[in-house]
């Protein structure tokens, strides 16, 4: 694993270097040379990118954490990996799979419909566009919120079907902390789809910073409650805390992208600025 995620991001660093290289060349062969933003600015702007991410990922695999360090069973060293508890998350990987790239339809049409119907309005109507926005925005949200959760339950009987085929796979599977953790990690994994979706509406209007405290409050809810319920019951219990912080992260998400579109006339004057 370690390889090929050095091995992907080398080639990703090299294909960036090729494309910026060959759009620079362009560039000076068309006598247009425009002065690239210094370094300072680069790194300031690309923070709430950088942020986010290391919060999200810590998000996801604290509880992880969590489970192997808790000592109210086999526990040899300061942490243990627990094979039951890795297996459920990764077969509830699985759910989160087609809804990302959902997201990415949804989010898609809607920056079209807004980009190709917002002048259609006048500057005193500014209220009826936010309230016609608002409502587009809740159809998608439940639309992925169901898909979502349907999606996962469509899941979990594939990979119960598919582990029939292997009676050594479907032993695994029927572990009661592999159930109980992927039935809990799946219905995370569906609230982390709409928490993604939101994050992505407010990336593409460039309000990056808005979207780090709903992380944030979901990785301490995950922290704390997971390690609570970990050492209180079991290890397995940590999953709770992820599936907790998971909710926390798509209500706050939702509750952010709603005000913004309640001011979207003035975000839309500030992002095409």
């Amino acid at each position: 694993q370690l390889i090929s995620l050095t091995v992907v991001s080398v080639a990703g660093v090299v294909l960036a270097l090729y494309y910026f290289h060959r759009a620079e060349r362009a560039h000076e062969e068309e006598g247009d040379k425009p002065p690239l933003p210094r370094l300072s600015i680069v790194a300031y702007t690309s923070l709430p990118y950088l942020t986010y991410g290391f919060l999200y990922f810590t998000f996801l695999f604290i509880d992880r954490v969590i489970a192997w360090s808790t000592d109210n069973a086999y526990m040899p060293y300061l942490i243990w990996f627990r094979g039951e508890y890795e297996l459920g998350l990764d077969f509830a990987l699985l759910t989160l799979i087609i809804p990302m790239g959902l997201i990415e339809v949804v989010v898609n049409q809607l920056m079209l419909l807004l980009e190709s119907e917002q002048k259609t309005y006048r500057a005193s109507e500014a209220g009826k566009m936010h309230e016609a926005y608002r409502r587009m925005y809740a159809k998608r949200l439940t639309f992925v919120t169901v898909f979502s959760l349907v999606n996962a339950i469509v899941m979990y009987f594939i990979i119960r079907a598919f582990c029939q085929y292997d009676v050594s796979w479907l032993q695994l599977f029927l572990d009661p902390v592999t159930q109980f953790v992927l039935i809990w990690a799946s219905i995370g994994y569906s609230f982390i789809a709409v928490g993604l979706m939101n994050s992505l509406v407010m990336f593409c209007l460039s309000l990056p910073k808005q979207v780090i405290p709903c992380v944030a409050w979901a990785l301490v809810v995950d922290m704390l409650l997971g390690f609570a319920l970990s050492r209180w019951v079991n290890y397995s219990w940590a999953v709770l805390g992820m599936t907790a912080g998971a909710l926390v992260f798509a209500l706050t998400s939702t509750r952010m992208v709603w005000r913004m579109l309640g001011k979207l006339d003035y975000h839309l004057y500030v992002t095409s600025c």
